[in-house]
C-alpha cells in the first residue's frame, strides 16, 4: 500500500511539473504569405516550431517575418503577456536567421528580414514564456527570386535591334 501511494504521488508531480507547452495555429497561406501564431496553452517557457510547407522551396529572392504578442490582461484576468525569448527564420539549407525583438513589456514584437536568394523550406521557431492561455501571431513573407535572362534570349534581342537599326538607315532617309 506504502509503494503504491508513492507511485500515485510521483505520477501526480510527473504530471504536474510537466514542461509547458504552446499549441502552433496552423498557418494560413496564400501564395507568398504565411499567418503564424501560437496559444501558451499551459503558461511558463514554451517553444514552438512551424514549418512553412505551403510557401514553396524556392529559392526567393526575399524573406521577411514579423511576430506580435500584446497583455490582454488589463481586459481578461485570464490571459496575459508572452516574452519572447528568442525566435529564429531557419532557411531550406538549416542556417537560422535571428528575430529581433523589442524589450519585454505589454506590447512586444519581433522582426527578421533574410536577402536572398535564400533556400526554400522555411521554418519559424520561436521561444518564449508567458501566461497559460497567452497568445502571439505573426507573418511570413516572401518574395520570389527575380529570373535572370538566358544569353540566348539577349542574342536574339540584339540581333533584332540591329535589324530595325539596318532597316532604319536604309529605309529612313527617303
Amino acid at each position: 500500500m506504502k509503494h503504491l501511494m508513492i507511485a500515485v504521488i510521483v505520477a501526480t508531480m510527473a504530471m504536474v511539473a510537466g514542461e509547458a507547452r504552446a499549441t502552433p495555429i496552423t498557418p494560413t497561406c496564400s501564395a507568398n504569405s504565411c499567418v503564424i501564431g501560437g496559444i501558451n496553452t499551459l503558461g511558463g517557457a514554451f517553444t514552438d516550431t512551424t514549418t512553412l510547407t505551403s510557401l514553396g522551396t524556392g529559392p526567393f529572392g526575399l524573406a521577411s517575418g514579423s511576430v506580435i504578442t500584446i497583455d490582454a490582461a488589463p481586459l481578461s484576468s485570464t490571459t496575459g503577456n508572452i516574452d519572447f525569448v528568442s525566435g529564429v527564420l531557419r532557411d531550406g539549407n538549416g542556417i537560422n536567421h535571428n528575430f529581433s525583438f523589442s524589450p519585454n513589456g505589454t506590447s512586444e514584437s519581433g522582426l527578421v528580414t533574410i536577402i536572398g536568394p535564400v533556400p526554400g523550406l522555411l521554418t519559424v521557431v520561436i521561444n518564449a514564456t508567458g501566461n497559460a492561455g497567452a497568445t502571439y501571431g505573426g507573418n511570413v513573407t516572401v518574395t520570389p527570386l527575380a529570373t535572370v535572362p538566358e544569353p540566348t534570349s539577349l542574342l536574339l534581342m540584339g540581333a533584332g535591334l540591329l535589324g530595325l537599326g539596318i532597316a532604319r538607315r536604309k529605309f529612313g532617309h527617303n
